[in-house]
């Protein structure tokens, strides 16, 4: 599992991802992980050092390896239970917060 640390935020973004967590049917911490990745994944090539991106790159594949990991250890449907399942919350995420430019 990636490390974690803990951070401080305005209490208007804790609500507003907090608010965003409940439509999506997510954890909160789930959730401000997704829109981190997801606003970090929109920077300009060159913003952030190759050890930033190393860092979460590691992260991304670790949490990859994590999921994997916790389904290969699933009978088969239960397997593809907990698949539709992540596709669902995935679609609630992409729901709430569209991550294309498309309308």
């Amino acid at each position: 599992m990636p490390r974690t640390v803990s951070m401080r935020m305005p209490t208007g973004l804790h609500a507003a991802i907090k608010e965003l967590a409940a439509k999506a049917k997510i954890d909160i911490t789930d959730m401000a992980t997704l829109l981190l990745y997801a606003g970090i994944s929109h920077l300009k090539p060159g913003t952030l050092s190759e050890d930033a991106i190393a860092l979460i790159q590691a992260d991304s594949l670790e949490a990859q390896a994590q999921l994997l990991r916790a389904l290969a250890g699933l009978p088969k449907n239960q397997r593809e239970k907990a698949m539709k399942e992540y596709a669902e919350v995935m679609q609630r995420f992409e729901d709430v917060v569209p991550l294309s430019n498309a309308s």
